[in-house]
């Protein structure tokens, strides 16, 4: 017997708390995953990991108006600020 499985989008642990931020436009949504963030493009159908993890889980997150800059704030208060270039 074959199996022919691949793996194409693992999205990790559930989702416990934290901000969920939408873009501007409103094609993509920003979700704290434990200890990672999450990029969900609502248009293209797909996601996106940011390089960014904490050694604790994400509470709160935000996003600059114009969507280059992500702030996020983990369980021990430590601040994350991730560029986009």
């Amino acid at each position: 017997m074959k199996f022919n499985y691949k793996f194409q989008n693992l999205l990790g642990t559930v989702y416990r708390r934290g901000d969920i931020i939408f873009t501007n436009d409103g094609n993509c949504v920003f979700s704290p995953v434990g200890n990672k963030i999450t990029v969900y493009n609502l248009k293209q159908n797909k996601s996106n990991t940011l390089p960014v993890e904490s050694h604790f889980n994400y509470t709160a997150i935000d996003v600059s108006p114009n969507g280059s800059i992500l702030l996020a704030i983990n369980e021990s208060k430590m601040i994350i600020l991730y560029k986009e270039y």
